[in-house]
Order: C-alpha cells, then structure tokens, then sequence
C-alpha cells in the first residue's frame, strides 16, 4: 500500500482545499520530490499563514518565508534587519540543496537581487586552526552590510575586541565568537545575545552578506556612471557616500546598477524544484498590482523623478517571472478554479459544548477508528495534549505518539490514534486514504496559545550611563563633574581614575577601585550647586540633609508601626486554593513574575494590609499577578474592585478577567462609557449585595454612590494617570483593604514611597521570549517622514497608532493623513465620542478594516494590539515621560521590531524639561528600562517627598543616593539596629593595574567593568573573570592585576583594614580599633618574616618583589 506521501504528491490542484490541507499536500510532493517546493502567494498575511500550516507537517528547517522588502518604493529608506536576514538566509540555504518548501509573496520574487556567483563568492567560511587578518575582516564584513559595534546586540553587526571576534550574520540562530590566537582560529562558539556568555562549541563558520548590495570596488565601479547620469542634488553625495563604502538610506532601489545582471529567486533554485502557484491570469493580476504600486509612486516624484530608475528598470520584467516559473515542474495550481485533480475531503465540526468536551472528543475520534480510520490528533499546546492524553487513558483508549512528518510515511485504513503536539489551524478527513486529521482546538473552541521560553536579563550591562558633562556626587567631595577615564603613571605604575572637574577648576582624580564613593547626580539637574574642593558647602548640605532625615525617620517609623499594627484580612493562597487556577495560565510564566506572585501571596495570607507596587514593563505580565491576587480573594469570599484609567482598559480588562475566571462561579462586572446608565446603576446595585464579585471601571468607582458589602482588594492598574484627587481616595482605603498597584512607569512619588520602604516593590524585570527594544526617532513634523513611517509599517503587514491629543483638529489630521497615505484605511478615536462609535472604531482596528488610527492618548494605557508595532505622537514635546512611556508601549508587543516616531515643532517651540524628556525617551529604548525611566524622571521633575515638599531641598542639595542612604541608616538607628560604618580602604600597591583600550575599546563598558569588579564579593570574581576571557579574550596582565586588587579590597573591607601600601618590599598594613584579624597569627607572620609591629596599628611585613599582589592577598587571608 503507497504512503499518504506517494499518493497526494500527484495531485496538481489544490485551490478549493483549506490552507491546513493544501500544506499537507505540498509537503507529500516536497518530500516525495526532494526538491524545494516554491508556493507563490498574494500577501505578507497568507505568507504567514501558510507557513504556520506546513510547519505541522514538516520541520521547522524545511519550511522558510521569503518576505518582500518592508520599504515603499522610491523612498530613501532601508528594509529592516530582519527581512534582509531572513531573504539572505534562504538564498544561501538554496544554493545548499534549500528548505523543501520556500513560501513567496509575488511582490517579493518581483524584485531583481544579487546575482548567484557574486553571492557565492561573497561568503566567508573558516574553521578552527583558519587564518584571518583581522583588519581585512573588518574591511571585507562592511563592505558586505555590517556594522562595526563595541558588542553586538542584533543582526548584521560585528566586533572585534583584541584577540576575539564576534559577528551575527544572516543563517545563525545564535551569533558565533571566534577566538583567535595570534591571527589563528583557535575556537569557535555559538553566544547568547542577552547575556553575552559563550554556548556550544563548533568546527565552521559561514557569514553571509548583510546586504543584497556589495560595497566593494568593482560593484561601485558598476554604478558610478549610472549614477553620475541621474539628476538631483542629492545625487553627489550618494555617490560620495558608496565610495567610501557607506550604505545610505534607500540605496537598494539602485540595486541593479551594482550588477551587469542582476539576479532573480529563480536562479537560486536546484534544477528539479517545483512551484505551487495560481494560473496565468491571477499571475497578471499580481504583476499589475504591483507594477501599478510602483508606477504610482513613481508618478508622485514628479521633479525627482530623474534620482530614480523608472518601474520597468526597477521591477523584473513579466516575461522573465513567466519564464522562471516556466522552468519549475511539477506545477501544482493554486486557483480556486482548478479542481479537477483535487482528493476528496471532509471538513471537521467543533463538539457541541453540552457536557464534558474531552468526552465528546473522544468519542468523535472513537467513531472515527470503529470506521477504520487512521487518526493524528494535533493537541496544541504540551499543557493541552498531557490532559487530553489523561483523559485518553482514562477511557482506556490506546494511543502513540508521533510527529508531522511521520504521518506523510503512514498509508491509512489502520484504525490507530495518534497523538502530537502543534498547532494546526483545522482539521480533515480524506476518506479515500483512510486518514483524519485533526485539531484539538478547533474541535474544542479553544484559541491558539503559544507558550514562551524562559528569558533573562543581560548579565552584562554599562553598569553607568555617564556621559562628560553628567554630574556626580563624590560622598566625601561633594558634587563635580565627570570628564571621563584617564590612565596616569605613577612612580613607574600605570591605573585607571575616574577624573571629576570641581568650581575652580580643581580636578580630582578618583582611582578606579574607590568608585563605590561616586553615584550619578539624581535631583534637580537645573538648580545643584558644583562644589569647590576643600569648600565648605559640602559638609554644611550633607549635615543639614542628616538632621532633617532623623526627623523624617521618626515619621517613617509612626507609619510603619501603623501598618505593623493595622488588622487586615488573611486571604488563604495555599497551594490547594490557587493551583486549580494558576494551571490555566498559559504561558510559563518568567522568575520575575513567580516572585511576585508569592510576593502578594504572603501580603494576602498576612493579617497586615497589603500596599504593594508592581513595577513591570509594558505587557511582562503584572495583569496575570493581579489575576492570581484576584482569585485568592474571591475564593476567600472577598470583593475584588479594579480601577483602571480609562473606558478602553476597563473593557479590555473585562474580557481578560471574564475569560480566565469562566470556569468558576464568579460574577465579573464593569461600569464604563460603554454601559448605559441604566446597567451601570444595576451593576451598582448587585454590587452593594454582593451579588458581584469583581468590579472594573475607571475613576467612578470610586464616588461614594459605589457601596461594596465585602471589599477586600483594590486593584490599581497605571497608577501614574490618575489625579491627584482620586489618588487621595485610594490613599484612604489603606486602613481598610489590601491595595495592589500595577505600573510600568511609576511616578517620581510613587517610586520614591516605594524605595523607601512605606510600600512593598516588586519588580517584573525579565521580557517575554522574543521581545525586541522599540525604535525610537525623535524628528519635526515632516509629511515626508510621516508618510514612510506608516507606508513601511502597512507593507510589512501591520497597523498605526498616530497621537493628535487635540480633539479639536483631530478629523482635521486624519484627513491630512489619508492624503499622504491614499492605501491606509483611516479611523478615528477618541474620548468624546459615543460609546458606540468608540467601540465601533475599536473593533474595526481590532479587526484590521481600519490600518491607522488617528486617536487621541485614550489608548495609552493597556490597549494591547500585537499587528499595531509602529506609533507616531504628534507634539510629543507636550507629555510627561511616563505618558510618552505608556503611549510607546502600546507598540512592539510582537515579534516584530516596534517603531515609535515622536515629532516636535521647530527647537525654540520646545521648553527645557520637554527636551530632557524626550532625551530620556529615545535613551531608554532598551526591554524593561520603565523603571530605570522612572528614576530618571525623578532627575527632570524633581523627586517629591515622601510625606511633603520640606525635604526636595536636601535632595537638590547632596543627589537623590546618599539622600536615601541617609535615610536607611537614620531609620535603622531608630530601630535600634547596629549601623556599622562603610570601610572604603585605600590601596597603593604600585602595579600595573587597569583595563587596556585594545582589550575593551568602549570606556562606558570600562567604567561598568571597573564598577562591578569592586562592588563584587570575592566568591564573584572567578565568574567575573570568566565573563571577561569569554567577552574579550585572554586577559592581559595588567587586567589579572586588578582582579587581584579586588580580591584584596574585599579582604580588607571584612576585615576593617583602613589602608594597605607597599614600599621597598614591604607591605604595611594599617589596623583601626574595630580591624576583625586573628592577632596570632598576624604576630606569628610578622615574626617569622622579620618583620614589625608599630604602637599606631601599623604592621610592616616583607614580602617578595613578584608576584606582590598575589603574596598580598595570600597574607590577608591568612590573618582573617
């Protein structure tokens, strides 16, 4: 009997069959065949679409998308990283044999790209014991498209750092460290990007181009003269720019002038290779559609019509497609039309939801087997397919598993079940091969679910952001500031020291292992004093600032008592109440996340109320903490009240609370704009006899009309929009309830409360699996601009924000945005329209009818559409930073690379703090940076106090750091607790000891290593050191020196030594009152080596005149 394989490979019609069947089909006559498969489809979605549906059946390897360009034509504008990546790797994996199935849009196979042998010759190769000449790596990589970064952080970039190499090049899942010896290969490994740590070793290592255009002579050679022919004045310049090997913006639309023939997808493909593709006249209609595209854009250039090569010129010509196609066999169809040659199937119903569904399924699949059929259940996620597994045994219903590919091998007519975990959008029967094939969601009603990887934080930061210029606090010193790293010889010796500028002036020079004495300015950068050296004014600030926080401190410490004794409700969140629940989460949930949750568990099962703040980035998951917080509380027979800050959050948060608490008996409610008054006021009415169990609506619910029979959590989500009033009133409820807030940009105030300990912080840290950073431009209004930024965002298949916060001229831009963009379907949105037509406009964003919403900042907070990765905010200079924040975390939620284009008048027009604001915005681009914002909007707004305005002064007056050490220590003394003094000891060892430029050429990362080498205990150094020999090569002496050094610094920290110097071979070491050394063995040592004891705490030992610092770290340990 033929496999299901041999018998649908010679279908040559598939059109009127569903996607999931027509990629079963296509994979039969791939793996039948052994040649790749090119599918031609219309669209960026159904390209998608389809992948999705043959990754079921085939590896992940053997299926790729060749995506379009994601840039409009003639636009001087470069694709993303991620599509160049993506094409480039599978022209590379064509020339090697290819996927078996490539899927295309027509749009992107219309494109002319490099040609086979100048793409082939362009690929770097090498293997351990290889040669390489780094500086003509360098040189080479460049010309090929990368960039040149101190460390790498995304695709089509590079490092060089001394002896180590990194590059991420297109076709690498993981980008590759080589280490060189010498200029010899001596090892190649795989790292990860988020912590920079080395992974798997490996024996080669191919680099494909980064561009579709080489930079290098011969090809410049090719566009000169093309070039120099075509009009313009920007024209000069472009051409200056590709001489010196410079890509500008939008320089792939001169793509066929770098080559005398450029190349199409098809001379990439293996003689043999088939193609899946509609008939003729829908292929002409694709052609037309896109030619028209670029005649259009072509058209509107009017004058500059002469920098660009004309559509014919620019696209492959319809002949050479027709051909190339031509030449692919077998054909199979794709049009709807052609269905002579298509198998017979069957479509599968979803069960009827009247009893238990996991019983209905399998009795479906039972009368299935009765019948004969082989059956392959696809089971979703492995949550999903471990329980309808049980639920299979359970019955006593015999089944194996297997995978996708497998069921090709298979022939049918056996009556055996087969279980396997993905995804498959809907399932068939094909009665005449005896197989079905199924889908447990579909059959189920349940949505697709995809399950994260664990993902952490970079173990590798710049642990300090200073710039020159930026002002420090020197604990000792007073406020100077910074004006960089310097390398000064010293009796023959060279170190590293920070150099700080005081009034005057006078320098000082701050050696590298006292850097726990200096902390970036946090205060009013506007109005902090630069103190003199030897001035007064310093000791005058800090001891002001130290008599007004012990007073501070005896108000902290009423409040804490008040909490302490305050008699809340214990919640029970043992395991047995909460675990039903939390196994319906569908993700797996991050570190972070877990933390929290057991964070607010122990609030809750404590009889002290909770006042906890979740600080966590846009969409890491604080609304699954508040859901759990939730559950707990109802179970416990408790009201649960969400407040939220506007009417699109509360019907979101609606959806999200009824659908993860619909297999309970618990009542969800909501009071919006989007109720009438007549069903809010019954709401309200159920509420107050405690028919509701939770509540969700915006600041109304908390008017005195809104009576509660049992309220026991208060949930506030985006804490930071709402005003100073309503804050008041959940400032009341404290005494009463347990109150759990969610932010990602918690105000100044709010922090500060927090960091001071008058209420609970956690912090969610950890981005989901896949998260990228948001790009984030700063620019004028333009309507150029504009006008690419929401052209590139619809061609690669998604949906824009644009912010007009003016009601008042709102349609008025959403007119003048439907001009710039004629294809863009416009809606609009905002505050003071009907529920109806808000919701209305909402749908159809959600639904896509509607690709750019024009909408005041109504959607700033917790709106969360994954197409939507583009936002523009017009008069960005007119939010606070936590607004603009929140507005740019309304993007980027995917996968794809979120883009946030923020525009400003002209720069007179803006005021001082609006362009620290935006500064701060576009600095902090990286995932989880809500946080860190949030403190550097305590820099541009000041940080409040926490009980008042008395103490911003002090703040000013010595930085926001030591203002809260102050406060720590002045509150621990009241305590009663033991403040034992800091130890900073000084150390004069005189040897080389410091980072060198050529082994780490960045000096903010310099100044992050310097930083945590002598924060670290001395059990962290041997990791440190790892880091460092994996990051960037073996480590030069000068570097073991001073890990040396900061080993013994905190030796002597324990140990409470004062100070340590050596002179002549002799080592003295100063000893305080309070030193913890073992005096017998120190007096042992000093006699032994002739040594000297002297009546100051001095103790002068000899030592050798190598390897001194080692013999220094030997004898501190030895006296411990």
């Amino acid at each position: 009997m033929h496999s299901l394989q041999q018998s649908l490979s010679s279908m040559r019609a598939i059109g009127p069959l569903p996607v999931s069947l027509q990629a079963f089909i296509i994979a039969s006559v791939a793996r039948h065949g052994g040649k790749p498969v090119l599918w031609l489809v219309e669209s960026i979605d159904e390209m998608y679409q389809i992948q999705e549906s043959l990754s079921a059946f085939l590896d992940a390897s053997s299926v790729s998308i060749y995506p379009p360009l994601d840039v409009r034509p003639y636009q001087d504008d470069s694709p993303s990283k991620e599509i160049m990546a993506r094409r480039m790797t599978v022209l590379s994996r064509l020339l090697e044999g290819g996927p078996q199935v490539v899927v295309a849009p027509f749009e992107a196979i219309a494109a002319p790209i490099m040609p086979v042998a100048e793409f082939a010759s362009s690929i770097i190769r090498f293997e351990t014991e290889s040669e390489i000449d780094r500086d003509d790596l360098a040189c080479r990589l460049v010309k090929m498209g990368y960039t040149r970064e101190a460390l790498i952080d995304d695709i089509g970039q590079f490092s060089i750092r001394g002896s180590v190499v990194d590059v991420f090049s297109p076709g690498m899942e993981e980008p590759v460290r080589v280490d060189l010896f010498g200029d010899t290969v001596s090892s190649l490994k795989t790292f990860h990007l988020n912590t920079q740590r080395s992974g798997k070793t490996l024996d080669c290592v191919t680099i494909l181009p980064a561009s579709e255009i080489i930079m290098d002579t011969p090809h410049v050679k090719n566009a000169r003269p093309w070039l120099r022919r075509m009009k313009g004045s920007s024209m000069a310049s472009l051409i200056a720019d590709i001489e010196q090997g410079i890509y500008p913006p939008g320089i792939e639309s001169y793509l066929p002038l770098f080559y005398e023939q450029p190349g199409t997808i098809f001379d990439y493909l293996p003689s043999g290779s088939a193609a899946a593709c509609p008939d003729g006249s829908i292929m002409d209609l694709w052609w037309e559609n896109v030619q028209a595209r670029f005649s259009y854009a072509y058209e509107r250039l009017h004058t500059d019509r002469g920098r660009y090569l004309p559509p014919e010129e620019t696209l492959i010509g319809r002949e050479r497609i027709i051909e190339g196609i031509g030449r692919l066999q077998p054909r199979i169809s794709t049009s709807f039309a052609e269905s002579g040659q298509c198998p017979e199937f069957r479509t599968v119903q979803a069960i009827p939801q009247t009893g238990k569904a996991s019983d209905a399924l399998i009795d479906s699949i039972t009368s299935l087997q009765h019948d004969g059929f082989d059956v392959f259940l696809f089971a979703g996620t492995s949550m999903l397919s471990e329980r309808v597994a049980y639920a299979l045994s359970s019955r006593g219903v015999p089944h194996a598993r297997t995978d996708g590919p497998t069921i090709l091998e298979r022939s049918g007519w056996g009556g055996k079940l087969f279980l396997l975990d993905g995804y498959l959008s809907a399932g068939f029967i094909l009665p005449s091969e005896g197989v079905a094939v199924l889908s447990a969601d579909e059959m189920l009603g349940i949505r697709k679910r995809k399950k994260p990887s664990r993902s952490g934080l970079p173990l590798l930061n710049p642990f300090t952001q200073l710039n020159v210029g930026d002002p420090v606090v020197h604990q000792e010193n007073g406020i100077g500031i910074f004006q960089g790293v310097v390398r000064l010889e010293l009796e023959g010796f060279k170190s590293d020291f920070v150099l700080l500028e005081y009034l005057g002036g006078d320098k000082l020079y701050v050696p590298v292992y006292r850097l726990s004495l200096l902390a970036r300015y946090i205060g009013d950068t506007d109005a902090f004093f630069i103190d003199k050296l030897g001035g007064t004014r310093w000791n005058k600030a800090t001891q002001k600032a130290r008599e007004s926080v012990a007073k501070l401190a005896n108000d902290l410490l009423a409040i804490y008592a008040r909490r302490e004794s305050s008699q809340g409700f214990s919640y029970d969140t043992s395991a047995g109440v909460v675990e039903e629940f939390e196994d319906t989460f569908p993700y797996e949930e991050t570190e972070d996340q877990l933390k929290a949750v057991e964070e607010v568990y122990s609030d809750m099962a404590s009889r002290r109320p909770m006042d906890r703040l979740i600080c966590g980035d846009v969409g890491y998951g604080k609304t699954e903490v508040a859901l759990r917080a939730t559950y707990a509380a109802v179970m416990s027979g408790k009201q649960v009240c969400v407040l939220v800050p506007t009417t699109l959050l509360a019907r979101q948060h609606l959806s999200t609370f009824k659908d993860r608490l619909s297999r309970w008996p618990v009542r969800v409610e909501g009071i919006s704009g989007f109720s009438s008054s007549t069903q809010n006021k019954e709401v309200l009415s159920e509420l107050e006899k405690g028919r509701v169990d939770i509540i969700i609506g915006t600041h109304a619910l908390l008017s005195d009309r809104v009576k509660f029979r049992d309220l026991g959590l208060l949930i506030v989500d985006e804490e930071h929009r709402f005003g100073v009033k309503d804050k008041e009133k959940i400032k009341a409820k404290r005494a009463e309830v347990d109150i759990l807030t969610l932010t990602a940009t918690p105000i100044p105030r709010t922090l500060n409360m927090a960091i001071s300990g008058i209420r609970d912080l956690s912090v969610i840290e950890t981005p989901p699996a896949d998260r990228k950073s948001i790009e984030t431009v700063v620019s004028r209004f333009e309507e150029e601009t504009i006008q690419q930024v929401i052209l590139r965002e619809l061609l690669r298949g998604g949906q824009v924000f644009f912010v007009h916060n003016q009601v008042a001229t709102i349609v008025a831009m959403a007119g003048q945005i439907a001009e710039l963009v004629p294809s863009a379907r416009v809606g609009i949105a905002h505050g003071q329209m009907s529920r109806h037509q808000l919701e209305r406009v909402m749908s159809d964003f959600l639904d896509r009818t509607v690709n750019v919403l024009v909408t005041s900042a109504i959607i700033s907070s917790g709106i969360d559409i994954p197409s939507a990765n583009t936002i523009i905010i017009n008069r960005a200079d007119k939010f606070g930073l936590a607004d603009l924040y929140q507005l740019r975390g309304r993007v980027g939620r995917s996968k794809v690379k979120g883009f946030a284009l923020l525009l400003t008048p002209p720069v007179g027009q803006i005021t001082k703090d609006a362009r620290k604001r935006l500064a701060a915005i576009k600095e902090y681009e990286s995932l989880g940076a809500g946080f860190q914002m949030a403190l550097r909007d305590m820099e541009i707004r000041g940080v409040g106090d926490i009980l008042g305005r008395a103490q911003w002064g002090h703040v000013t007056a010595i930085g926001y750091e030591l203002y809260q050490q102050m406060l720590k220590e002045a509150v621990e003394k009241l305590q009663g607790k033991e403040v034992a003094a800091e130890v900073d000891p000084e150390i004069q060892i005189r040897v080389n000891a410091y980072i060198p430029e050529e082994y780490c050429p960045d000096q903010h990362l310099r100044l992050g290593l310097y930083k945590r080498l002598f924060s670290a205990d001395a059990e962290e150094l041997p990791e440190i050191r790892e880091e460092m020999n994996d990051l960037y090569g073996e480590l030069p002496q000068p570097v073991r020196e001073l890990i040396t050094i900061a080993e013994i610094r905190d030796r002597m920290k324990k140990l409470h030594l004062k100070k340590l110097e050596r002179q002549n071979n002799h080592l003295r070491l100063y000893l305080g009152r309070d030193s913890i050394i073992n005096l017998k063995d120190l007096i042992e040592l000093v006699t032994k080596r002739d040594g000297r004891l002297y009546p100051q705490g001095i103790a002068e030992i000899p030592i050798g005149e190598e390897n001194a610092s080692d013999e220094i770290r030997d004898i501190l340990y030895r006296i411990a």
